[in-house]
């Protein structure tokens, strides 16, 4: 029952929510707008964050049974991240309208969320299709293919839904 609620949650996301938040997100960002000093700074931010990232998300895949090839495809993996920027980008701009919108220094508050905002969006432009060709192009070169002797003929995605397949295939043994 819950794998039945589960598919249809993310039928909606896939057809109508996802969509639906980076459409509006895209309407948000007007390049013409933003300074080209702002746009610069907001790249090299992106850039440095990634360059911290790969590390750091390689380091935190270890001791998990992975080889270093699987590590490094995990940390690649993991750069096209556009979900929650997608969602939170317009958040500070919002709160500052919000709560300072009796403030004395209102103009430089607003141009500061725009920026933080516009970094946001930038972060989804550069990662997202950064993200996915790493995974396409990578995961031939650093991923093998394991053979798992499973009873199952359902394609599993992530090891949630193995230790659900896993769970179901148990409890149909009967002793």
């Amino acid at each position: 029952y819950l794998d039945e609620i589960g598919h249809h949650i993310n039928t909606l996301w896939d057809l109508f929510v996802r969509p639906l938040l980076f459409g509006t997100i895209g309407t948000a960002l007007n390049m013409s707008l933003i300074p080209k000093a702002t746009i610069f700074q907001s790249c090299c931010i992106v850039v440095i964050g990634l360059c911290a990232r790969l590390p750091i998300a390689y380091a935190a895949v270890y001791g998990h049974g992975l080889t270093s090839k699987e590590r490094l495809f995990v940390s690649c993996s993991w750069v096209g991240k556009a979900t929650v920027q997608a969602a939170l980008c317009s958040l500070p701009l919002s709160m500052i309208k919000k709560i300072f919108s009796e403030s004395n220094n209102l103009e430089q508050l607003l141009v500061w969320g725009t920026e933080m905002m516009s970094t946001a969006i930038l972060a989804i432009i550069i990662t997202a299709p950064t993200g996915l060709l790493m995974i396409q192009f990578l995961a031939p070169f650093l991923l093998t293919e394991t053979k798992h002797e499973s009873k199952s003929t359902t394609k599993c995605t992530t090891p949630r839904d193995q230790a659900i397949i896993e769970k179901k295939e148990e409890s149909t043994i009967t002793p």
